[in-house]
């Protein structure tokens, strides 16, 4: 049954407080998301860091492996003599990890009260289960929005300490605007998907084959530019880090499209929350 009561600003219980405590129920996910977002950064650029002469030759060792190869290893789009190649292959891999960050927070902001038994207690509180929800998006963005800045700032800090004059930090603005809004569609889609399943499970299991699956669409549309007409079917393909690197900003017509399908995955979440049927 849908609870309506109006939202009591006096009762003490608001939508506030449904943030906060989904920003505590989140913290620990988030610092271990972003945890290993910095080890991967780290070991990346450590990588380069230790790079002599001679390895510098990376770009004909990848020249000689088959194109499916290389998608797959990171490279090939990417000069990997220059640390910029390096950034690029790890925002390649925080693309993947971000987005399944995302998918996660998506499917719990409609399934964990539902998971840890907390629903009952939950929705007899004075807010509306719309509000409920909005709230606990909301503070789902937050942390999206944190694993991003955490990536950009180790990714620009690494990049100064390294090479100063490599006038990267841009790029990487840019780079990480792109993974911001790729994390805002998948975490909009499992909020939605969760909103429709009865179980949260089955709503993860068909986020992750989402995921996984626009991820090889986008390593297929690479190998044949013959499938470029795919591009807007997986956010992976909305922002090529390549030429973002190069100076050449992203694509107007890429960002306002992840921020309406995010957008519209969200309100149609709502939509649906309000209809699902709470397991207690």
């Amino acid at each position: 049954a849908e609870f309506r009561v109006p939202f009591c600003a006096d009762k003490g219980y608001g939508h506030m407080n449904v943030f906060l405590q989904d920003i505590r129920a989140n913290r620990k996910g988030l610092l271990i998301w972003a945890g290993c977002s910095v080890l991967l950064i780290a070991g990346v650029i450590g990588k380069y860091a230790g790079l002599s002469q001679n390895d510098l030759k990376i770009n004909e060792m990848f020249a000689k492996m088959p194109r499916a190869i290389q998608l797959l290893a990171g490279g090939g789009a990417f000069d990997l003599s220059s640390i910029g190649g390096f950034i690029g292959v790890t925002f390649g891999y925080l693309l993947l990890i971000g987005s399944i960050y995302a998918l996660t927070l998506g499917t719990n902001t409609a399934s964990r009260e539902e998971r840890d038994k907390t629903a009952e207690f939950l929705l007899s509180k004075p807010v509306e289960r719309w509000q409920v929800m909005l709230a606990k998006l909301l503070s789902s963005f937050c942390c999206v929005l944190i694993f991003t800045f955490v990536a950009f700032g180790v990714s620009a800090a690494a990049t100064s300490c390294l090479e100063p004059d490599s006038g990267l930090t841009g790029s990487i603005l840019l780079m990480s605007l792109g993974l911001l809004l790729v994390q805002c569609v998948f975490l909009g889609m499992g909020t939605f998907l969760a909103s429709l399943a009865g179980r949260a499970r089955h709503s993860g299991r068909v986020g992750m084959a989402f995921v996984f699956g626009t991820y090889l669409l986008s390593l297929a549309i690479q190998l044949n530019e013959k499938l470029d007409f795919l591009r807007p079917l997986t956010p992976f393909a909305y922002f090529d880090l390549a030429t973002t690197l190069k100076g050449n900003g992203i694509e107007l017509v890429y960002v306002v499209l992840s921020a309406a399908i995010g957008i519209l995955f969200a309100f149609a979440a709502l939509i649906a929350g309000r209809k699902k049927d709470i397991r207690i």
